[in-house]
């Protein structure tokens, strides 16, 4: 499960990594990114393509919650919801480190905001876990 987890936000982070260049090589880095742009950055449509006018848009922003600066995860969530993404990247995530008091941040964040959530670990940290989420409006495999 973790490695699946750890897979899928290393293909979302390259998603968001090509829609962020793609955007903004275009001169317009504030533009929405397609789905098509993302599904090409994860290796193609699967059995359904778009013409590009008539394509689902979906919206990606990312957010660094600066991990144990931050306790009020309600104030986070509220601009979360304000942003109305499809998804959001998050950077310097706790999860149960004693500088968070022991708090599951992704998941905190996951049910304030009613999306699902992925998170990813990048090092072990005051006795728990620092990394990289994932919140999502949609199931994440």
């Amino acid at each position: 499960m973790r490695s699946r987890n750890a897979l899928l936000i290393t293909l979302l982070s390259l998603g968001m990594s090509h829609a962020a260049w793609s955007s903004t090589a275009a001169g317009n880095a504030n533009s929405n990114v397609n789905s098509r742009e993302v599904a090409s950055a994860l290796g193609g449509l699967k059995n359904k393509t778009y013409d590009l006018e008539q394509a689902p848009k979906i919206r990606i922003a990312s957010f660094n919650i600066a991990a144990g600066k931050v306790s009020d995860m309600t104030a986070i969530a509220k601009a979360i919801k304000a942003m109305n993404v499809d998804v959001v990247a998050l950077q310097e995530v706790d999860k149960l480190t004693g500088r968070s008091g022991k708090l599951d941040q992704a998941e905190e964040l996951a049910k304030l905001t009613g999306m699902h959530v992925a998170f990813g670990r990048a090092i072990d940290f005051d006795g728990g876990e620092y990394g990289l989420a994932f919140l999502s409006k949609y199931p994440l495999a």
